[in-house]
């Protein structure tokens, strides 16, 4: 059924298949089934809290805040705003005449969205905290910064790759991919003191995995 399932992905390849995965379902399939697939994904309501502990993966969130937060409605609101109506133009949906605010399934909708864009923005932007996180005296590699997004959100690809598959249109990432492999280099090797690698309580130096307070060593509050 799949060519990689997501379950079994080696590290180094999470950013490469999170990425095409993404854009398949951001930018090729039609909207209709775009939107199918963001009703039934994973973590939509509480992925915030999966990440809020991590220092790594809350310099993406913390960049552009704005970018992930459902915009709402004033009490003297007498049509939607402008950045509602940007997001419903996104998903194709239409604004009823006289709305003033979302319904309950397009909230959900640009929840959506805006979640899968989190992981895209991240595994684009990995390396860039990398001078903040040393002037603080700790350090990771494109490899750890990609094992704790993994890690935060381990279904979210195995779960895409599910919806993709159920309008049959998942093995059309798969033979994108299969013909990029050919030139693909290797990934990024690990090293010691990794930011956010591993289970709570695995190792001195690793920031940001485990849960507050899990280890005398662990500083997932920085």
């Amino acid at each position: 059924m799949f060519h990689v399932h997501g379950a079994v992905l080696q590290i180094p390849e999470y950013s490469g298949v999170y990425k095409d995965l993404h854009e398949h379902i951001r930018l090729v399939i039609e909207k209709p089934e775009m939107r199918s697939i963001l009703l039934n994904l994973p973590y939509v309501d509480d992925w915030l809290l999966r990440i809020a502990s991590n220092s790594l993966l809350m310099t993406t969130y913390n960049y552009n805040v704005k970018s992930y937060i459902v915009p709402t409605s004033n009490a003297i609101q007498t049509c939607l705003n402008k950045d509602q109506i940007a997001l419903l133009t996104e998903l194709h949906l239409v604004r009823a005449s006289g709305q003033k605010d979302f319904t309950a399934e397009q909230k959900q909708l640009v929840k959506a969205l805006q979640f899968i864009d989190f992981p895209r923005n991240r595994n684009a932007h990995r390396m860039e905290p990398f001078v903040y996180f040393r002037s603080e005296g700790q350090f990771y590699n494109s490899e750890g910064s990609e094992t704790v997004s993994y890690l935060r959100l381990p279904l979210l690809i195995p779960a895409m790759q599910k919806q993709l598959q159920s309008i049959r249109r998942l093995h059309e990432v798969q033979d994108v991919r299969h013909e990029d492999e050919a030139g693909a280099g290797a990934g990024a090797g690990a090293g010691a003191g990794l930011v956010g690698v591993g289970e709570p309580g695995d190792g001195a130096g690793v920031v940001g995995v485990g849960e507050p307070g899990a280890g005398a060593e662990d500083e997932s509050e920085l």
